[in-house]
């Protein structure tokens, strides 16, 4: 099968984080026999990377006919929406990931005071997701039809969906299958550091967005002062807010691929969040075998549920978490199976293309 991915951005030599999530089904596509290309619409000229030949607009050109499937990921208005309308092309498959099909005002959380828009701004940003909500509903329902497949991140995602665009889907139209992991987190297990006395916890987070829930951690530490936290990001957040003692932050991102061998370092990883499409960070601790506390919503407990050696907690309750006494329940359970792994929802979705290319 020959495939033609369509990315807003995409991983590179100097980014390896860029739409990684893209990047690790595509290496899976190309190790089952596809040839996968992809067209990355901000990239100044064409580049490989591992294996994977990445096209400008202009070099992919208009006619896809000699692909039999193409792949939009988060389709918006910027540039896949007006692309897709010239091409000319056998099938699509739309993956949904989030803020494609969502109105920033109506459905994320209310942002941090520091943070806050203007009202000319917030109603600009109203007008926009209107905007590109009805354009993708025309896009897909009307304009493109039956050519058209849907792959969700998880159930969650597709009743925003629903609820956003105002269709209700048949089952023969879409799929939900998660976002793969990374190897790493598959092929090795979480080893927790035996040196020191103290618990060392660990976040990851995008430090200004309120999804993400830092003023949690924040919470948590205070009450856990014998315990040692590590929140790693870039933000503003503790220009804002007092940052305990037994907090260390660290204003950098960790490589994907020294993520597994970084977490070594922690007992528990510990990922609020306040809103998420499925939560990538979150499913691949949890696979890694890692003990892990996130939140108790919807989109967690479909993605982490099964997961013996995660704790969820009550986001309106942080002063509850005792992260020794949740620490010493986690650290011995183990979990079988690989439910994020590529090669199973890599599998699923080669499923989905064959059958849908086969109509």
């Amino acid at each position: 099968m020959k495939i033609l991915v369509l990315c807003e951005q995409y991983s590179s030599e100097g980014d390896v984080y860029r739409m990684a999530w893209a990047h690790t089904r595509n290496r899976e596509y190309l190790k089952r026999g596809c040839t996968v290309d992809v067209l990355n619409f901000n990239a100044k000229s064409d580049y490989s990377y591992q294996g994977i030949n990445v096209y400008t607009k202009s070099s992919a050109g208009y006619n896809l006919l000699q692909y039999d499937l193409v792949i939009s990921h988060a389709p918006n208005i910027k540039n896949h929406y007006f692309y897709i309308l010239k091409a000319k092309f056998k099938k699509i498959v739309f993956f949904f990931h989030g803020h494609e099909v969502l109105y920033t005002e109506k459905d994320y959380p209310k942002p941090y005071y520091y943070r806050s828009a203007s009202w000319l701004r917030r109603l600009s940003k109203t007008i926009y997701d209107w905007t590109k909500i009805k354009l993708v509903k025309r896009l897909i329902h009307k304009v493109i039809g039956d050519k058209s497949h849907l792959i969700f991140v998880s159930e969650w995602m597709k009743d925003q969906y629903e609820k956003n665009i105002g269709v209700k889907l048949l089952p023969s139209k879409y799929n939900c299958i998660p976002n793969p992991v990374w190897h790493d987190f598959v092929d090795n297990r979480h080893r927790p550091p035996v040196f020191g006395n103290k618990i060392k916890v660990v976040t990851l987070r995008k430090l200004d967005e309120s999804k993400y829930a830092v003023d949690l951690v924040v919470r948590i530490a205070e009450q856990n002062p014998n315990v040692e936290f590590h929140i790693f990001g870039k933000g503003q957040f503790f220009k804002h807010f007092d940052k305990p003692d037994n907090v260390i932050h660290t204003p950098q991102l960790v490589e994907q691929h020294k993520l597994a061998d970084f977490f070594n370092n922690y007992h528990l990883a510990l990922l609020p969040t306040r809103y998420d499409a499925q939560g990538v960070l979150a499913c691949e601790a949890a696979t890694y075998n890692m003990p892990l506390i996130s939140s108790d919503i919807s989109v967690v407990k479909e993605m982490l549920a099964r997961f013996p050696h995660v704790y969820l907690m009550n986001n309106d309750r942080p002063e509850d978490i005792n992260i020794k006494s949740i620490y010493d329940k986690l650290k011995n359970n183990v979990m079988s199976g690989f439910y994020f792994a590529p090669e199973n929802t890599v599998s699923r979705e080669l499923e989905v293309f064959e059958r849908f290319t086969h109509e």
